[in-house]
């Protein structure tokens, strides 16, 4: 058919009931269906770029380029840049013929540990919302839609299918829902569901989640979808507001639906506001793939990208930038292998990329190379320790490349810790010469040597010209700028034991990420938003001008007392002093990067909304001010305070909340379960017993099975086909662990419609029979199959 705009009033006159039910989910792994001659919306992953695939798998992607990782970008505290780099993203999935970018991803960064924290951007809620908000007006400046996930409280990725998020409603507000809550104002396509439970109900059938905030309370019209495989009731989703259900269910939805209509426990108007929802969005965002991918340009955005993510950590005695002339000696095997970018829905086949080591010889930078350990082999570590040492000793300074394996979708983090061979490593060398350290990580590790180097950068995963704006960084032709957007904490042992497993209590409530840290007064690494240069940026003065609403104008004056150009971040914190409510030491508010040339001086103009003194009141249902003394600080990062000035607002709130005496001081292990739930305000809920033989049913997962022999062999298939895949059975890899975590831990339904067509739901049904002491039937259905492959 000709498509310019649909009439939907007629096609909804036209389709059959059948087909409106059909339209609810999607057709094959990633598109909407088309009823009739209506186009399908074609979508695709995008955190870091087009991942364009005919299947689920990663490995089949077409080639795009491949922009820092979310959590690099966030590090630039940069929303041009953000938008440019979503329009650039926009631009190529135009040309590919895709529709509906599945990103950004605004989840809050809880734990540093967290699987997906490289997709996310902070452990700020303000600071990832406003930039979330710039990329998806960058993405839909193309005609693209962007879908923001994961909605809600989607902060790790152990059992992610079954975890339920247990959160006090003033948490939810102003931590994990305030993200989406802002990104929504560049009205995003569509909003996707997180796979967890949140409060006891699987997001994507949580009316309180979808139906009252996300559209009663937000005025979200757009569409809200499933996360791939994550619908667990498709009727009480429906109900609940979750319009479209991803990827094809393979019939099993369109049966529920059409029993419970049929029962009357569903009606057709239900059905008919999800139908008009999905065809308002083929109708904005469908498009025959135009325009052509212009590489040059994105190769150079990808590269300007990372060179204003990349942080400055520390730089004693000015040791950077090197000089050409200097003997460098570099060691560290991930200067050959560092990871561009994470594995699972995120992952980008790039068009190019640099190694570290191609990266130097491209700049025409002579250097010794020593590998110093190997990333696979620890075994071998010995003879090449002694190389890199006695390789280290004739050199003028030491650039060594730490990383770790590239993280994944569907496994967190162990620990903070890098492998002890790399540590070893690093301090052995900074004990001969001034060692500069370049991290290839994910996020924040411990580093027992950071008293011992002179530098450190942090790269991360930059992408695919990551590593040539890093040995730029190192040599000074880019003068580093950016800011931590999370904490970097001293230790494992510092981040809590509720992380992970079925039932997790966020005890903590508002006091994550630096305001944790400010409020039980514990030193860290590196603070949120730090960040060094190679210029001499100052404070030189602060003013405040209040406006009629209540609003604030500040301005800080910048002098750059070095002849180099560089930038700085200005940062303004807000703090309730009235003592009437629970509230952080300081929460970000505000903030303006500004460009202050060698030898002069710059004005930071920032506007401060009287809405960032606002607070989520559970108790009364909504937002409110308290009345009385509040501070607004400027500071360069959460621990680089420059001044603070003390207001008096007149707010709509002077009472007082009492909130229980171990979040005067809230250290995590010292909050009580029922310290916790008189925050919480109702009884926890506890941990819902999995099913048992004879209970087993298509929305249990290989992990609940375990013990019975059909499980046995899927579980003896998997480990199989992941070593073909990994070249051996490799635990302590990421991506086998993600594979492996989810063929354990995936509703059997899901993992049949997620597989490609390795698994039908006749055979996810036979091993459930089995598993249920049903042999001869479940071996049928087994049979059945596998025939019809």
């Amino acid at each position: 058919m000709e498509f310019e705009n649909l009439d939907i009033d007629k096609i909804m006159r036209e389709l059959s009931d059948d087909d409106k039910l059909r339209l609810l989910s999607g057709e094959g792994a990633w598109h909407t269906y088309g009823a009739g001659e209506l186009p399908r919306v074609r979508m695709a992953d995008g955190p870091c770029g087009v991942r364009l695939s005919s299947g689920i798998s990663t490995t089949t992607a077409v080639p795009a380029t491949c922009f820092p990782s979310p959590a690099m970008l966030a590090n630039s505290w940069d929303t041009a840049l953000l938008y440019d780099v979503g329009a650039a993203i926009g631009r190529e999935a135009t040309a590919l013929g895709v529709n509906l970018l599945l990103a950004p991803a605004l989840n809050v960064k809880r734990n540093p540990l967290g699987g997906r924290n490289f997709e996310y951007y902070s452990e700020d809620p303000y600071l990832s919302g406003v930039l979330g908000k710039a990329f998806v007006s960058g993405v839909q400046s193309t005609g693209v839609g962007a879908c923001i996930k994961h909605f809600a409280a989607n902060n790790c990725e152990t059992r992610r299918m079954y975890s339920d998020s247990v959160i006090d409603e003033r948490a939810l507000r102003e931590l994990y829902l305030r993200p989406f809550e802002i990104a929504l104002e560049a009205e995003p396509a569509a909003v996707m569901t997180a796979y967890n439970k949140l409060n006891g109900e699987y997001c994507s059938q949580n009316a309180h989640l979808i139906k009252e905030i996300l559209r009663d309370e937000l005025g979200y019209r757009g569409v809200a979808v499933s996360d791939w495989g994550g619908v667990h009731d498709r009727v009480a989703a429906l109900k609940a507001g979750l319009d479209l259900e991803m990827p094809d269910s393979l019939g099993r939805s369109f049966s529920a639906l059409k029993t419970a209509l049929e029962r009357g426990e569903l009606d057709m108007a239900t059905v008919d506001k999800s139908v008009r929802r999905i065809l308002a969005l083929t109708d904005d965002v469908y498009l025959e793939p135009c325009g052509e991918l212009d590489s040059d340009e994105h190769d150079k955005l990808s590269y300007n990208a990372a060179a204003d993510s990349i942080v400055l950590l520390k730089n004693a005695e000015s040791l950077l930038p090197l000089t050409k002339d200097m003997k460098v000696t570099v060691v560290g095997a991930y200067a050959e292998c560092a990871p561009v970018c994470g594995e699972g829905s995120s992952h980008v086949t790039p068009l190019h990329s640099y190694s570290f080591l191609d990266a130097f010889k491209h700049r025409a930078v002579k250097i010794d190379y020593y590998a110093g350990y190997d990333a696979d082999d620890p075994d071998k570590d010995a003879e090449l320790f002694d190389q890199a040492l006695r390789g280290a000793k004739s050199a003028d300074a030491v650039i060594f490349f730490a990383g770790l394996p590239a993280p994944s979708e569907g496994a967190d983090r162990r620990s903070m810790a890098l492998p002890r061979n790399q540590n070893r490593l690093i301090s052995a060398l900074a004990k001969i010469k001034k060692t500069v350290v370049v991290l290839c990580v994910p996020g924040a590790v411990e580093m027992p040597w950071v008293r011992e180097v002179h530098s450190i950068i942090y790269s991360g995963l930059n992408g695919q010209s990551g590593a040539l704006a890093a040995v730029d960084a190192l040599y000074g032709r880019i003068n580093p700028r950016g800011r931590l957007a999370e904490t970097f904490p001293v230790g494992t042992a510092e981040l809590g034991g509720d992380f992970g497993g079925d039932t997790v209590l966020y005890r903590e409530s508002l006091f994550v990420g630096y305001k944790y840290f400010d409020a039980i007064k514990r030193s860290v690494l590196f603070p949120f938003g730090h960040g060094l240069s190679y210029s001499d940026i100052v404070y030189d003065g602060i003013k405040m001008q209040r406006t009629a609403t209540d609003d604030f104008i500040v301005s800080v004056t910048l002098t750059n007392r070095s002849m180099r150009d560089g930038y700085e971040t200005v940062q303004i914190y807000v703090a309730d002093a009235t003592g009437k409510v629970l509230s952080p030491v300081k929460q970000l508010a505000a903030f303006r990067k500004v460009f202050v040339e060698g030898d002069t001086t710059a004005t930071a103009v920032l506007d401060l909304k009287k809405s960032a003194f606002s607070f989520y009141s559970a108790k009364r249902g909504g937002w409110f001010t308290a009345s009385g003394t509040h501070k607004i600080i400027v500071a360069a990062s959460a621990g680089d305070v420059k001044g603070e000035v003390t207001v008096e607002l007149d707010g709509n709130f002077a009472d007082a909340e009492h909130t229980p005496d171990a979040y005067a001081m809230p250290v995590r292990e010292r909050i009580s379960d029922a310290d916790f739930a008189a925050l919480y305000g109702k009884a926890l809920p506890a941990p819902e017993p999995r099913p048992q033989k004879g209970e087993y049913t298509l929305d249990c997962c290989l992990w609940d099975m375990r013990d019975r022999f059909a499980a046995k062999l899927a579980i003896r298939a998997a480990k199989k086909r992941a070593a073909e895949l990994f070249g051996g059975e490799k635990p302590d890899m990421p991506a086998y662990e993600a594979f492996m975590s989810s063929v354990m831990h995936t509703p059997l339904y899901a993992v049949a419609a997620m597989s490609d067509g390795a698994m039908s739901l006749d055979t996810a049904q036979g091993i459930v029979d089995m598993c249920n002491g049903k042999f001869f039937s479940g071996l049928k259905l087994i049979i059945k199959g596998r025939s019809a492959k």
